[in-house]
């Protein structure tokens, strides 16, 4: 073998070893990227639970500080929705628009929200009967959408509404993925302030809910994962 050859056989062994280089680089960026990318999901997602759920909180005690326990608040329905939104949430929270309809939080449909699987979730953006009847809508400086249910509607003419506690946020609006349990969670309103919507349910209705079809249970997971999102969430 003449010195050009070998010098050539040896370049073209470089280059092999490049292209195997490469392709394992490829295969480690294909395997790990995905992995990075849901970890920092989850940890932001997991930053602006937090951040929500400790402005919520403050604000519905800055409410009760100057309008009394929340029990001896005014009942919507003696005042309306729209003016108990202004007494009671708009002065303490950083409101950016009142949704009258789902187009209004730039929105496609008024059911927007599905499971981590894409199964429909039934949660609707405004009331599905005559708008504003039974809730507030909102959003925030921030961007969020903030659905604070004042009644439920039970199905009986002679009593149309029962009381809500539900209170929902989308932390990044119709921007999606509007997923129940990634940027989408449900809270209860409580005497304190809001809670976990699941708090009092066993620990199988819990998992059961915050599930590859299910996401209503997933801040009651989070919280009692000592507020952390961990492997066995259904991300």
């Amino acid at each position: 073998m003449n010195y050009s050859y070998r010098k050539l056989a040896k370049r073209a062994f470089t280059l092999a070893e490049v292209l195997i280089t490469l392709a394992i680089i490829g295969i480690v960026a294909a395997l790990t990227i995905p992995t990075l990318i849901a970890n920092y999901q989850k940890q932001e997602t997991l930053t602006r639970f937090k951040k929500f759920y400790s402005m919520f909180n403050s604000a519905l005690k800055l409410a009760q500080a100057e309008n009394g326990d929340m029990s001896t608040w005014a009942k919507p329905k003696d005042i309306s929705i729209s003016a108990w939104g202004k007494l009671y949430i708009e002065p303490y929270i950083k409101v950016n628009k009142i949704c009258k309809s789902y187009e209004d939080c730039g929105y496609k449909e008024n059911d927007p929200w599905t499971s981590v699987d894409g199964t429909p979730d039934a949660t609707n953006v405004v009331d599905i009967q005559t708008p504003n009847t039974s809730r507030v809508t909102y959003i925030l400086n921030d961007g969020a959408v903030l659905i604070i249910q004042l009644y439920k509607h039970t199905g009986d003419p002679d009593q149309p509404y029962e009381d809500g506690k539900a209170v929902i946020v989308d932390f990044n609006g119709a921007n999606g993925p509007n997923v129940m349990g990634k940027d989408t969670f449900i809270f209860n309103r409580d005497s304190n302030g809001i809670a976990d919507y699941c708090k009092d349910q066993s620990d199988s209705l819990i998992n059961s809910q915050c599930s590859q079809k299910a996401g209503r249970c997933c801040s009651t997971k989070i919280i009692k994962d000592n507020w952390q999102i961990k492997d066995d969430y259904p991300w």
